[in-house]
């Protein structure tokens, strides 16, 4: 699946390139053969949420938060070996998933819903305080891997180096000669700033299904308790590498008897 020629910027070229634009694109993080199989299951998710009447966004855009609920060897997709390494940087080597969520804005022409879904505005996945300061710099980053190929305006919309402005975005801010198109082939994955203004890309009729997957510190709340999703046996012979971004390693202990300390890691080097 992975093949470490295909990533062929240097890390810190990639790294500079996030901090000056607000994205960079790597090609063939996986193969098209991978993704076709990722893109079977997520649709037959997105049938079965349809008969459990759960969530699956709408006709618009069929939305699965935490896609791996579902199907448990989806799993794979919140871990990248190559990925990790550029978030030990970006943020440190304890950071944790904040938010999993595959998507896919194609106009499907049945089973509609008016159950609206994100993004379809401009806006940040960042951080606020003070009736509107952003954090400085950016808490969080996205990993959006392209499971169909994006092309045009259906792919995700953004403004390039907007991160840097820390603010809210809105229609009236945002110029059409600013916007670009996060176009790229199957298998190919962008890392983001969630400063970034971005949205999401047109509906259609073509099928456009992307992972997006949003990192953050260890000591940020995730969007659901994913450590409730699955037992530790669950997990299976990958479970070290899974349990830190699923915050097993970050939970706070029960109270002070416990310990004092919250990262699992420091709390069994101090045995406190």
């Amino acid at each position: 699946m992975f093949n470490k020629e295909n990533c062929n910027l240097k890390e810190n070229l990639i790294l500079k390139e996030i901090k000056l634009n607000g994205f960079v694109k790597i090609k063939q993080i996986y193969n098209k053969s991978f993704c076709k199989k990722i893109k079977a299951k997520l649709n037959s998710i997105v049938e079965k949420r349809k008969k459990k009447n759960h969530y699956w966004g709408n006709q618009n855009c069929q939305t699965l938060d935490n896609y791996f609920l579902d199907d448990i060897s989806l799993l794979k997709l919140i871990y990248h070996p190559f990925i990790n390494k550029l978030l030990n940087n970006l943020i440190d080597k304890d950071h944790v998933l904040i938010s999993p969520c595959a998507r896919n804005p194609q106009n499907s022409r049945n089973n509609y819903i008016k159950t609206p879904v994100s993004g379809t505005k401009w806006h940040t996945d960042s951080r606020f305080i003070q009736n509107g300061k952003g954090f400085k710099p950016s808490l969080c980053y996205t990993s959006l891997l392209f499971i169909d190929d994006f092309k045009g305006k259906s792919a995700t919309n953004i403004i390039p180096k907007s991160h840097l402005k820390y603010s809210y975005p809105s229609s009236n801010k945002v110029k059409s000669s600013e916007i670009k198109y996060l176009e790229g082939k199957s298998g190919d994955m962008v890392i983001f700033d969630t400063a970034l203004w971005h949205k999401m890309g047109e509906s259609t009729l073509d099928e456009r299904w992307g992972i997006f997957n949003m990192y953050g510190p260890w000591f940020m709340k995730p969007y659901h308790r994913f450590w409730d999703f699955f037992k530790l046996t669950d997990l299976g012979r990958h479970k070290s590498q899974y349990k830190r971004p699923l915050h097993y390693d970050s939970l706070p202990p029960k109270d002070h008897n416990e310990s004092m300390v919250t990262l699992k890691r420091v709390r069994e080097k101090l045995k406190y």
